[in-house]
This record gives structure tokens, C-alpha cells and sequence, in this order.
């Protein structure tokens, strides 16, 4: 109880050491927590979190069987389109109590903020 108390206070050093426990199990779990959405996305970046119009390219139409000095089709179906855009904000916050901080034989100190790792890649994926 003694040592919580310590680690809690804001003027004690332990603070920074468990910050920094946390911040390495934040980061192990988002390098090993898997997506996809790097496959079938891009990058881009909005300055603020005002809407923001952009424009896509759709996907390319089915390619069409042409025979020997036949005419190539033109794809009609690939078109631009415009979109609007804009930065949101996705956040759940957490508890930790003395008597949670004690009894912690579920490793919650690493596996709660995992958790929420996992989730906010779930999210983006």
C-alpha cells in the first residue's frame, strides 16, 4: 500500500517508471496486434479536423476478353469522384483502483492498456 502510494504521488519517481512499463507494453501490442488496412488503403493528412473535400479514383472495370486484332475496349466504369473527408477523435478511458492495483494477479497494469491498443487497431483496420 505504502509503495502505490509512493508510485502515485506526483512528485515520486516511480511514477516515471511505471509511465514507461506502460508505454513499452502500448508499443510491443501495437507492433503484434494485426490489420490489413495498409493493404487496401492510403495516406493522407487533413491540417485540422474541419471536413475536407479530396478526390478518389474508383476501381478499374473487369477486364474484357478481345480477340486477335480486336478492338480494345475503353474502361468507362473507372471514374473521379469527390469525397469529404475529416479527423475524428476515438477514445475510451479506464480505472485503476488502489484495491485493483494491490490484487493485480490478472496483470492488469499490462493487459488493460494492451487491450485498448488492440482496439484502436481494430478501429483503424
Amino acid at each position: 500500500e505504502e509503495l502505490l502510494k509512493r508510485a502515485l504521488s506526483p512528485d515520486t519517481t516511480f511514477q516515471g517508471i511505471i509511465s514507461n512499463a506502460a508505454n513499452k507494453t502500448l508499443s510491443q501490442s501495437y507492433q503484434e496486434a494485426p490489420t490489413t488496412f495498409q493493404h487496401w488503403t492510403g495516406k493522407g493528412s487533413n491540417s485540422d479536423f474541419k471536413a475536407a473535400e479530396h478526390y478518389r479514383i474508383s476501381e478499374a472495370g473487369n477486364l474484357e476478353l478481345t480477340s486477335q486484332n480486336g478492338v480494345i475496349p475503353y474502361d468507362t466504369a473507372m471514374k473521379d469522384e469527390k469525397v469529404t473527408k475529416a479527423v475524428l477523435t476515438y477514445s475510451k478511458r479506464w480505472g485503476f483502483t488502489r484495491e485493483a492495483f494491490i490484487n493485480d494477479d490478472l496483470s492488469m497494469l499490462s493487459r488493460v492498456p494492451a487491450a485498448y491498443v488492440i482496439a484502436a487497431k481494430r478501429g483503424v483496420n
